[in-house]
């Protein structure tokens, strides 16, 4: 299958009246239709790609703006003109074998290549421009509310400007209990800063730092976004979730890192740690 999306059409696939996939029909450069399935790990991971290259578009635009627009508005009216049609039969008896199990990208100057691994244990690669993400981003959404899940939109919107790494419960000063969200290196590379991220808490003792995470972001230390993301971040972690409604002040500090750097375990908590030392000290 020749991997240029020239068309793209997309619907829910329900259980029980509830979201179990988004299936999205792609038309490709030689006219072909083909049919994938993403759950909802596979649907976040896809959403992190398309986000990053509409990021990356806006920096392009800020030299070459008019020029931008207007690739954009052809590039969306060409895929409008193409979509496929979903057959009812194709999302409410869906073939396993068309269920996207992972992804893996590939970053051009331009664009992104998607590795597609299906159930079957085919691997499918599609090409999607900077200049249509922002279509296939509004297909996505669109399908999503028409089903009204507000919550699993919320779900993956919040979640796109990030990701977790580490989070720590600095409660007991003796031993550091962690958890770790591992990554794949390609989803790492979409953010360009580690930031370590503490969180002062009121106690029975008073205001004290007892957690803190890693993770990673394209948003700067000390900023109204960066704070934004830790308060976002209770959601997904244990350490975190149980002091939701104590925290009193966020602070955040950016790890130094080489770009495209995948940080282990001591990289990442031994520059937090040190954090926590200057603060409590301060």
């Amino acid at each position: 299958m020749s991997n240029i999306i020239k068309g793209l059409n997309t619907a829910i696939v329900l259980h029980e009246n509830h979201f179990l996939a988004l299936a999205m029909k792609i038309k490709n450069a030689a006219d072909e239709e083909s049919l994938f399935f993403f759950q909802l790990p596979q649907l976040h991971d896809l959403l992190l790609v398309l986000q990053s290259q509409l990021q990356r578009l806006s920096i392009a635009a800020v030299q070459n703006g008019k020029a931008l627009t207007a690739a954009v508005s052809e590039a969306h009216q060409n895929l409008i003109a193409q979509v496929p049609p979903i057959d009812v039969s194709e999302i409410t008896a869906p073939a396993p074998g068309k269920r996207v199990a992972s992804l893996a990208m590939k970053p051009n100057a331009d664009q992104n290549t998607l590795h597609l691994i299906l159930q079957n244990e085919r691997v499918i690669s599609l090409a999607i421009m900077d200049i249509q993400a922002e279509f296939v981003i509004r297909a996505i959404i669109q399908a999503l509310n028409n089903i009204k899940e507000r919550e699993l939109i919320a779900y993956l919107t919040e979640r796109l400007d990030f990701l977790p790494l580490y989070d720590v419960d600095l409660s007991n000063t003796d031993s550091m209990d962690y958890n770790q969200y591992p990554q794949e290196p390609w989803k790492q590379n979409l953010f360009a800063h580690h930031l370590a991220l503490l969180y002062c808490c009121k106690t029975a003792n008073g205001e004290q730092i007892i957690c803190g995470a890693v993770v990673k972001t394209n948003v700067q230390e000390g900023t109204p976004a960066a704070e934004d993301i830790a308060f976002r971040l209770q959601k997904i972690s244990p350490h975190i979730k149980k002091y939701q409604g104590q925290v009193t002040h966020i602070f955040s500090r950016q790890i130094p890192a080489q770009q495209g750097a995948v940080l282990t375990l001591e990289q990442a908590l031994k520059p937090l740690h040190t954090f926590y030392l200057e603060k409590i000290a301060e």
